[in-house]
């Protein structure tokens, strides 16, 4: 269970609805305050490039396997409408890769055919294990391929959240000193023990860290993901799209093994994602939340 639930969201929403720290409308992404938060630890004394933001508006992109899909597709909607390389934004696994990408105005389409073109190249579909000990390599290669050189400055705004050990304390990292650090980062965040290359953890910026979702998935702590200091935190679960969990192959739930999709599956995830985000933006609820500020 603990597993799934690391790999994805086994926590039910019902359960992630009821936590004291934030209140949403049905269908709506969650609106955290700033009283939560208090988890998220900065790096600063260590390393004076591990920034903390402070007040303000900040997107929240939790990890979500392959929910991966449905939120690039709520990025890319984002991104035609509000300029979100320039909102301050949080992000831990594959979260993480969807702010990096969306900030990189890297079109989501895009990067699934590349994803599936380089599992099928590696044999992911014929192997016996699937994606299991080479996971970490492919993730490397498809980010190397797919940002552009300026990815540092680009996002800039974006924060990268890491799981330290042994502490376990969730510690989000910025400051990207080139764009191997942002890769780094990113493949760190996204290091589920075992499974990326067959090792527990992974070294990022002299610290042993694994998976950043920890602490939200595993010990549903969802302040761990948000910035101390205040402001208002836009958070992009994708349990809280009804329509999503009807749509993953085989009906399981948003940690779903990449394997048992494809391309236009990996597609229709990416097309709810983006209905999604168009549905928030009638409501008004984007822009009262401060998006407005970034309107393209």
């Amino acid at each position: 269970m603990a597993l799934r639930r690391l790999l994805g969201f086994g926590a039910s929403t019902a359960s992630a609805a009821a936590a004291p720290v934030f209140a949403a409308p049905a269908g709506a992404p969650l609106l955290r305050g700033a009283h939560a938060g208090a988890l998220l630890h900065d790096g600063h004394r260590q390393h004076p490039h591990d920034a903390t933001t402070v007040g303000g508006l900040h997107i929240v992109w939790p990890g979500a396997g392959t929910g991966y899909f449905w939120q690039a597709g709520v990025m890319s909607h984002l991104n035609q409408h509000f300029r979100m390389s320039a909102v301050p934004s949080v992000g831990s696994s594959a979260g993480g890769l969807v702010a990096i990408l969306g900030a990189c105005d890297v079109p989501p389409r895009e990067a699934v055919r590349a994803a599936f073109r380089l599992a099928r190249e590696a044999g992911v579909y014929e192997r016996r294990l699937g994606l299991l000990g080479i996971w970490r390599g492919l993730v490397q290669r498809w980010l190397h391929e797919l940002l552009p050189a300026d990815a540092p400055a680009r996002c800039a705004n974006i924060g990268i959240v890491v799981t330290e050990l042994p502490s376990l304390r969730p510690v989000r990292l910025s400051g990207w000193r080139g764009r191997d650090d942002l890769i780094g980062a990113a493949l760190a965040s996204a290091h589920i023990p075992l499974l990326l290359d067959g090792s527990f953890a992974v070294r990022c910026r002299d610290r042993l860290v694994m998976d950043g979702s920890f602490h939200y998935s595993i010990l549903d702590r969802p302040e761990s993901l948000l910035p101390p200091g205040g402001g208002t935190s836009l958070v992009f679960d994708p349990r809280h799209d009804p329509a999503l969990s009807t749509a993953l192959p085989g009906g399981g739930g948003p940690g779903a093994c990449l394997r048992s999709l494809d391309d236009a599956a990996a597609g229709r995830l990416v097309g709810l994602g983006a209905a999604y985000a168009d549905r928030l933006l009638r409501s008004g609820l984007l822009h009262r939340c401060g998006l407005q500020a970034h309107a393209r």
